[in-house]
């Protein structure tokens, strides 16, 4: 810009260079109001034109009509403008080239200039950084996440999720239906087991005082009681296909697995499938006929979807944990500052906690509080936590009950699970 305009013949109002013309325009165009985009330019360039706006002192009226007349000449005279530089022809491109050619030659200017690239990392969008950490290793999150601040870094902690078992669905009779169930796929998904509760037929025995003594005051002869008999599971149909009940169930909590029998391992396609329980269903409220098992995320609907590998912050019921029920283990690095203590919010499950390879304990209640050791590094550490959670979540949530008696059985919602907000760091003082 400042190299734009001619230097004015000898025979003009004032022998001008071509930086003092460009200064004069710039004035003339903040003096009427304008906003200019100067920082987009060389840090040079800036430079150079703030030393010309200051040697600017009294220009007499017939020099700044000729500067602008002869600005606006070359204006009308210009035919087509390209954006100048590499950071603007990027934007001018966005969406043309692919975000990784921009990303490369964005590098390459940085190295070519010197430029520090960390700075343009730390000016991007939380929603950007939290893109990268998904898409690279914990190594090179945790590189990311040491040049920022540490309230920034909070907010965009990812972590590796492990399960201690099998998801869960379970799986509640189609309205209107006794017998029916359906779920639907989003991936293909692969190793599921459909967990069909043994059913049971009732039926009178006789009494046998071996097997079944107790004490009578009168006689009763001829008296005959009805008993419970458990029984093997009834015939299953998934999609229309016989599907037989062999195994014994691995996948529930101890005291409720018991009841049930396991299919072998179904590979799943996408689209929704309907399983069906031969025979009279009883849909008990804490023994569902029907569960799915598998590595599987469950959703809202009654969805499935692959597991996500690595979690943010917030409730993991939303990111395919709804009805799960068990260990959950949440590991990465964590930015630690100058403080002695650590809080977190969990959702108020038994929390156990691991910084740097220490066991610093568990939790079973709020405030959900570790004090830290003195000599922990403050910087990024390794960070464990695993959260147990209630056995409540595997009887599915009430909005998946149909209306009448077994709505009645839930008072509420389940409680939220994971690392719901940002760290808490604090400095306390002894008393």
């Amino acid at each position: 810009m400042l190299n734009a305009l001619p230097s004015t013949a000898a025979s003009g109002p004032l022998p001008l260079s071509r930086r003092r013309k460009a200064a004069l325009i710039v004035q003339l165009l903040i003096s009427d109001g304008s906003k200019l985009a100067l920082s987009s330019m060389p840090d040079h360039v800036q430079e150079d034109l703030a030393r010309e706006l200051a040697a600017i002192r009294l220009v007499d009226r017939e020099t700044v009509n000729a500067v602008a007349t002869e600005f606006a000449d070359l204006l009308d005279a210009v035919g087509l403008s390209a954006p100048g530089n590499v950071d603007a022809a990027l934007e001018a491109l966005a969406g043309q080239i692919s975000p990784h050619l921009a990303d490369k030659l964005r590098d390459q200017i940085d190295n070519r200039h010197g430029r520090d690239p960390w700075l343009r990392l730390q000016n991007l969008t939380t929603d950007d950084v939290v893109r990268i950490l998904s898409q690279e290793s914990i190594q090179i999150g945790a590189v990311l996440l040491s040049k920022l601040p540490v309230a920034r870094a909070a907010e965009t902690l990812r972590f590796r999720l492990h399960l201690d078992r099998a998801n869960l669905l379970c799986c509640r009779p189609v309205a209107g239906t006794e017998n029916e169930f359906t779920f639907t796929v989003d991936t293909p998904l692969t190793g599921l087991r459909l967990l069909v509760r043994d059913d049971a037929r009732g039926k009178p025995v006789t009494l046998d005082e071996l097997v079944d003594p107790f004490a009578v005051n009168a006689s009763l002869v001829g008296t005959r009681r009805p008993a419970r008999e458990a029984a093997q599971a009834g015939p299953v149909e998934l999609d229309g296909q016989r599907v037989e009940l062999a195994d014994p169930c691995g996948e529930l909590p101890e005291g409720i697995g018991e009841f049930y029998r396991a299919s072998q391992r179904l590979d799943l396609a996408p689209g929704t499938h309907v399983v069906r329980l031969l025979g009279t269903v009883d849909d008990a409220p804490y023994l569902p006929a029907l569960f799915v098992a598998g590595d599987m995320g469950v959703f809202s609907g009654n969805r499935l979807d692959a597991l996500p590998t690595t979690v943010g912050l917030g409730d993991l019921r939303d990111c395919g944990l709804l009805h799960y029920a068990g260990k959950v283990t949440l590991s990465g690095v964590l930015p630690i500052p100058s403080a002695n203590q650590l809080e977190l919010a969990t959702g108020e499950h038994l929390a156990q906690l691991r910084l740097a390879g220490r066991d610093l304990g568990e939790r079973l209640w709020a405030p959900f509080r570790w004090e830290l050791p003195a000599d922990l590094p403050q910087r990024l550490v390794g960070f464990e936590l695993t959260l147990t959670t209630s056995i409540g979540a595997i009887f599915g949530t009430k909005e998946a009950v149909p209306a009448g008696g077994l709505a009645a059985f839930w008072t509420g919602q389940h409680a939220p699970l994971g690392i719901l907000r940002p760290p808490g760091f604090r400095q306390s003082t002894s008393e």
